[in-house]
């Protein structure tokens, strides 16, 4: 078997950043942070009032072109992909596939984004981590046991659950907390096939 020819030269200096399983962890949970705390802090709000105002110059040139839903949907895929577009990079899955990953966090978006703002507490947990649960099935060939990005996922499910619950809200440090687990189960629990092939060629 042989890796993936996906990650360019170019970037060796960051696989060799986040070789140490501790560090890219940490370097997980940072971005995680800095994305919960950039929404938290005024991110969230520009994003809605960039929607609204795209929307109504839409609408005053073509009058009910774009509907409430419509706009729904832009911003909720704005939104996941700015929580989730640091995953795959930090698993270090190549750039097609990280396209792809980013893809399917958009069209799961997407499709939850008709009730997303209405959501209880299991549901919003599950609509959030849906893809990043079986997104494994893009470490094939790249990482072993992508079959981990599953518990992975319920465990961050679980876990956004009974925060959510307790604030009755999605508060900014639920990103970090709930990527945690996420991150240290698939960064402790699957390693990258390249160093087997290096080794058996």
């Amino acid at each position: 078997m042989t890796a993936d020819p996906e990650t360019p030269s170019r970037w060796s200096w960051f696989d060799r950043w986040l070789q140490p399983r501790w560090r890219a962890l940490l370097t997980w949970v940072v971005l995680a942070l800095i994305m919960g705390m950039a929404l938290d802090a005024g991110l969230e709000s520009y994003l809605r009032e960039s929607v609204d105002s795209s929307v109504t110059k839409v609408n005053s040139l073509v009058p009910g072109w774009v509907t409430s839903a419509h706009s729904s949907l832009v911003l909720i895929v704005n939104f996941v992909s700015l929580v989730t577009w640091y995953q795959p990079l930090l698993l270090r899955v190549g750039l097609l596939r990280w396209v792809i990953w980013m893809g399917g966090a958009a069209a799961t978006a997407a499709g939850f984004s008709f009730y997303a703002w209405s959501l209880g507490p299991w549901e919003a947990a599950i609509f959030f981590w849906a893809w990043p649960s079986i997104g494994g099935l893009l470490l094939i060939g790249q990482r072993c046991r992508p079959w981990m990005s599953l518990p992975a996922g319920v465990l961050s499910v679980i876990v956004g659950t009974v925060l959510f619950e307790r604030q009755h809200e999605v508060p900014w440090w639920w990103i970090p907390v709930t990527n945690l687990r996420y991150a240290a189960v698939m960064l402790y629990g699957t390693w990258r096939l390249e160093r087997q092939n290096a080794s058996s060629r």
